[in-house]
């Protein structure tokens, strides 16, 4: 689904197939998070989570590029390291990884990461929302 039209806000989720689940980006599938605990849980509580899934939001957003360009090094090294043994493969250092974090969003034309990716690194992004993001 195109992110910049808004059909997503007629789509029927609960109708929505295995594949097309998997095709959700981010910002649906942290709103649709939203919207099933908003009929299990009192408005107190809502309002909590709320602020905290928001948080989680801009931290993706801060944090995502980076771990998708690390995440695509990984998959590189990997690769290289099947295809030969040696020279040993050297690990990018960080500045690499965030200089192809960049072009990873200088391609995306500046659209926030959840806006255009899916929750694949949310787990790794939580490390940061927990010890950095949090703490700010």
């Amino acid at each position: 689904m195109d992110w910049k039209s808004e059909a997503y806000l007629n789509r029927d989720y609960s109708k929505l197939t295995d594949e097309e689940k998997l095709k959700m980006n981010a910002d649906e599938i942290l709103s649709l998070y939203l919207f099933e605990i908003s009929k299990k849980v009192s408005s107190e509580f809502y309002l909590i989570l709320l602020k905290f899934v928001v948080g989680f939001r801009e931290c993706l957003n801060k944090y995502g590029w980076e771990k998708k360009a690390e995440n695509d090094e990984s998959i590189l090294q990997k690769y290289q390291e099947k295809q030969q043994t040696e020279p040993p493969v050297v690990i990018p250092p960080p500045d690499d990884v965030i200089k192809k974090a960049n072009e990873l969003q200088i391609k995306a034309q500046g659209i926030p990461y959840s806006m255009i990716n899916n929750t694949e690194h949310a787990p790794e992004i939580c490390n940061e929302f927990v010890t950095i993001f949090v703490q700010d």
